[in-house]
């Protein structure tokens, strides 16, 4: 029907990011994405109920919607993706591990997680033995100190001026009649495109 769809995924009922938390984000953003939802909401939230979120949950549920998204992606399979030639190339008791293609496709066909760790035990230990919660907490600190969004373009800009002019035009009997003001547009409040960028975000 071409209808928009709003879902929920990416919360917990648990009282700390644990992993109890980790599953529940897991089957639930997986499900949303399965049913085709257009947007996702309560990715972060505790607790069960929209009073609570965590930014330590939002970082390790964008790791699973990461996961999904690959997988959602599926796998192509074509002429050039079957590589029969280069079967033929490599032969019995060859590897494709030296090959070009194989260098030029594993990055796209592999999930690379963020925060997940693969690593030895040893290189683990050297590294500070960090648990998921830790790097995920680091992880998030990273971005509140170092993320610049990127600016709106001068075209979005320009949609979301006419968005709120419409709004005002269509609400401004009603908070009138309540003795409330409209809405202004955002120049009129003087919200920088920096600052309407960090709120897209």
């Amino acid at each position: 029907m071409g209808l928009p769809v709003w879902s929920t995924a990416g919360g917990t009922d648990s009282k700390v990011v644990d992993e109890q938390a980790a599953i529940e984000s897991a089957i639930s953003i997986l499900f949303a994405a399965l049913s085709g939802g257009d947007l996702t909401h309560d990715v972060g939230f505790i607790e069960g109920s929209s009073m609570n979120g965590s930014l330590q949950m939002a970082v390790m549920s964008d790791v699973v919607m990461s996961f999904v998204k690959r997988l959602l992606r599926g796998i192509e399979v074509d002429p050039e993706t079957l590589a029969s030639k280069v079967i033929h190339e490599v032969g019995p008791g060859g590897h494709f591990l030296s090959t070009d293609r194989t260098l030029n496709c594993f990055k796209r066909e592999f999930w690379f997680p963020r925060l997940l760790d693969s690593s030895r035990r040893e290189e683990w230990q050297a590294g500070g033995a960090r648990s998921m919660e830790k790097r995920g907490q680091v992880y998030m600190e990273d971005i509140l100190k170092n993320h610049r969004p990127a600016s709106l373009t001068a075209r979005a800009q320009e949609q979301i001026e006419v968005i709120l002019a419409n709004d005002e035009s269509r609400y401004a009997p009603q908070t009138q009649a309540k003795g409330r003001r409209p809405s202004a547009s955002l120049r009129s409040k003087g919200v920088s495109n920096e600052r309407c960028s960090a709120a897209a975000t």
